[in-house]
């Protein structure tokens, strides 16, 4: 229990100096004492000061809450506000990483114990420990600990690194095109992979929205798809309503004449392991799914395609779009510096 006005007394037994405090016990208060062993006042007023000091992080630590107690209630807060599953991979490792450790321990040697135990680029740890970050602002903002503990915490994220500038030409997605649509030579039905494959290059959808896409959302007589999810919640990584492409148009058709079931994809299952074997049979094996959509953007923006108009169909900012693709806008440096 926290010590109760500690101060020093002369002890009655001897002449040396006593701390006498006071504590709660079984309903009631009682009185303490501890002898300093000596009866110089300076003396017996310096061992006051560490005795307190000790006993408050003592007292800390035992009222100091596991640091996986916050990252379940700020689980919960995801869950309840239909968060992507990003996070919820953080908060995962982070569990297993700060696993015992409690709020006061947090410190950047711990952090560093973190990144050294999951071995991963710093890219990684940067969002893990940003998902930590939130974990300790929302426990903040919300009072489920005193806020001194939180402001005494400093998270230490990694530098960011620089972003990706992988995509392909426009010959080269070309290429990629074919390759993909060979994949369903000699087979009854277009494969999951062509499928995967054309939309992902051709609409500029990310992974995880192509796979869950439904047949209800392609709408033939608008010549749209709404990659938008029923009921979803809004998050960064908005989704949109893109056109289909004239060279996209026949690829789905076909795909809609031999669909079996709802789904784009037929199931929304992962794709990765028929990627991860379709692409290590091609030239670009160093391109992810990803990258099929910075390869639409970076290539319409070449085109002279206006940045506001590709914002819109990858559902990104203005800024988004300026930071990544600026550089590509069509004569916009020669421009500049032949405007002096």
């Amino acid at each position: 229990m926290p010590a109760r006005n500690p101060r020093l007394e002369r002890s009655t037994r001897s002449d040396s100096w006593e701390i006498v405090w006071n504590e709660r016990a079984g309903g009631r208060t009682v009185a303490r004492r501890l002898s300093t062993r000596t009866p110089l006042y300076a003396e017996a007023k310096a061992f006051l000061a560490g005795w307190i000091a000790e006993n408050d992080q003592v007292d800390v630590a035992a009222s100091s809450p596991l640091v996986v107690d916050i990252l379940d209630r700020y689980g919960e807060h995801l869950e309840m506000n239909g968060k992507g599953a990003t996070q919820f991979t953080c908060l995962m490792h982070l569990r297993k990483g700060f696993a015992g450790v409690r709020l006061c321990d947090l410190t950047i040697a711990a952090q560093h114990r973190y990144r050294q135990q999951r071995g991963v680029a710093d890219a990684t740890i940067r969002r893990e420990l940003g998902a930590l970050q939130a974990a300790l602002g929302y426990a903040r903002k919300h009072r489920l600990v005193p806020r001194t503990l939180i402001d005494e915490i400093d998270i230490e994220l990694p530098r960011p690194s620089q972003p990706r500038q992988t995509y392909l030409t426009r010959s080269e997605a070309d290429r990629f095109l074919e390759l993909a649509l060979a994949d369903s030579a000699g087979k009854p039905r277009l494969t999951r992979l062509t499928r995967f494959a054309w939309l992902a290059l051709l609409s500029a959808a990310r992974k995880e929205t192509i796979v869950n896409l439904t047949w209800d959302r392609v709408d033939w007589d608008a010549g749209t798809i709404d990659f938008r999810e029923p009921g979803e919640q809004l998050t960064n990584k908005r989704k949109t309503v893109v056109p289909i492409s004239k060279r996209l148009r026949p690829i789905l058709q076909r795909a809609w004449e031999e669909r079996t079931g709802d789904y784009v994809l037929d199931t929304p299952a992962s794709i990765r392991s028929s990627w991860e074997t379709f692409i290590a049979r091609t030239p670009f094996a160093h391109i992810t799914p990803h990258d099929l959509r910075r390869t639409f953007a970076t290539l319409a923006v070449q085109s002279g395609v206006p940045l506001v108009d590709v914002a819109a169909i990858l559902g990104d900012s203005i800024q988004i779009l300026m930071k990544h693709y600026a550089h590509h806008v069509p004569g916009a440096a020669q421009a500049a510096v032949d405007s002096i």
